[in-house]
């Protein structure tokens, strides 16, 4: 009977740690990755956008200005990631900002000490935050990184899209000082990435599978997608901001 009874406990004790690690960990009203088909719309753009390899991310960094560095000759840790950063001549972000848990509850569960991807993906973040460097000094605000690297796990527990480009360390996420720094951001990113004028060093990359997410003061940004060209809004995009660039 002991037994019997030991055995039916560890099998309910299992249970319930399985629902306490399966629940979502997040504020349903402000979702970290959102699109729904009726908000996001695909865009394709004539040329075929180049295929995600380390190559076409080393050319795109020595286009954006930084210098292409060797990812896997770096150690899988925050003082690295750093030292990775400032080789790849990003200035205003650090590797904590980019790949700090936000939500611990949700990294104990998927037992994460941290979200930094392997070194392979590391010159996906240079290659976006090259562009949010362009897009500070143009705006001359501030920008803070909210979201980069999402392992299923983790991403599931936060509320993230079943298919987010999080989850490859594709996209990352930013926050601005204010919607105007938003809109300022939109209209430069549609005239210099999304629409760039024929003859610029970005045209003959475009579409570059590049998407964009907006919100009230957030904004997902990912490059080389397989699931291409597209733009979505969050619930917190004002209406009042469309037109900003014109593309969206």
């Amino acid at each position: 009977m002991k037994k019997k009874n030991f055995l039916i406990l560890t099998v309910v004790s299992l249970l319930w740690v399985s629902c306490v690690v399966e629940k979502q960990i997040y504020d349903k009203g402000e979702p970290l990755d959102y699109e729904p088909e009726s908000d996001l719309v695909t865009e394709p753009f004539g040329r075929k956008s180049p295929k995600e390899s380390q190559e076409t991310y080393k050319r795109f960094i020595e286009m954006l200005g930084g210098q292409y560095v060797d990812s896997l000759q770096y150690i899988n840790n925050f003082s690295d990631l750093d030292q990775f950063l400032r080789n790849s001549q990003i200035v205003n972000f650090t590797a904590r900002e980019i790949a700090i848990a936000r939500t611990a509850e949700a990294a104990q569960a998927c037992n994460l000490e941290n979200l930094i991807p392997p070194q392979g993906n590391w010159m996906k973040a240079a290659s976006i935050l090259l562009i949010f460097e362009d897009v500070r000094r143009f705006i001359n605000a501030p920008i803070w990184v909210t979201s980069w690297y999402r392992p299923s796990c983790y991403n599931r527990l936060v509320g993230g899209a079943t298919n987010s480009d999080h989850i490859s360390a594709d996209a990352i996420d930013v926050v601005f000082k204010s919607k105007m720094d938003l809109k300022i951001a939109q209209k430069y990113l549609c005239e210099m990435y999304w629409h760039p004028q024929d003859g610029s060093l970005i045209y003959d990359w475009n579409p570059l599978n590049m998407s964009i997410g907006l919100g009230g003061t957030v904004m997902h940004l990912s490059l080389f997608s397989e699931k291409g060209r597209r733009y979505w809004y969050y619930p917190t995009y004002n209406d009042d901001d469309d037109g900003a660039g014109g593309c969206w």
